[in-house]
């Protein structure tokens, strides 16, 4: 059985660099969650970002990493995790405390000895979160704490990703456009007789 180290060493630094290499925000949800899987063995991980949608607001996931795969969107206020949207705290919870129905999303087949989040805050705003399950040794305060420095990170890197996904969308939506402009002016050109 592994066991989780009482003092984390989170390297912000590599972290940093091996999200740089990505400009998308699934590769980078992939790099975060694999970072902090690699800090807690015996541990899942997922990644989530605040999607609109025309139900309302919603958790899309981003990232999974170890045995507890959640469906592809999960409703915002839902059970544990909308107790973060309520506090936009980070949130640690023993796997004893909680109830099923409570992290009902999460396909766990194991028994959970803690469940924690880490928001993600940029700007006063919550875009995501991640979701840290341990099945072999429960988490500590003293882990979440140490974790929260990535939070942050992850915070902005998921938001600037995402930023630039919007920006790329927005480009090629409007090259498009003048491509169908073209198209109109050759045809128009092409029938029209000149006196």
């Amino acid at each position: 059985m592994a066991t989780q180290s009482p003092n984390i060493v989170l390297d912000i630094t590599a972290i940093a660099v091996r999200l740089l290499e990505a400009r998308e925000t699934a590769p980078r949800a992939r790099i975060i969650a694999h970072s902090l899987a690699a800090l807690l063995p015996g541990s899942a991980v997922n990644v989530y970002m605040v999607a609109d949608t025309t139900e309302g607001p919603v958790w899309t996931v981003h990232a999974t990493i170890g045995d507890a795969a959640p469906g592809e969107t999960v409703p915002l206020t839902s059970g544990v995790l909308g107790a973060l949207v309520a506090s936009s705290e980070p949130l640690l919870f023993a796997g004893r405390t909680l109830i099923r129905e409570q992290y009902a999303h999460l396909n766990v087949r194991k028994t959970l000895q803690s469940l924690a989040y880490l928001p993600l805050v940029v700007n006063g705003a919550l875009i995501g979160a991640i979701e840290i399950l341990s099945f072999e040794e429960p988490l500590a305060e003293t882990h979440l704490n140490a974790l929260q420095g990535a939070g942050e990170l992850a915070g902005s890197a998921l938001n600037a990703a995402h930023q630039y996904e919007v920006e790329r969308h927005n480009s090629l939506t409007s090259i498009s456009r003048l491509t169908h402009f073209y198209d109109i002016e050759k045809v128009f050109s092409s029938t029209l007789e000149m006196d």
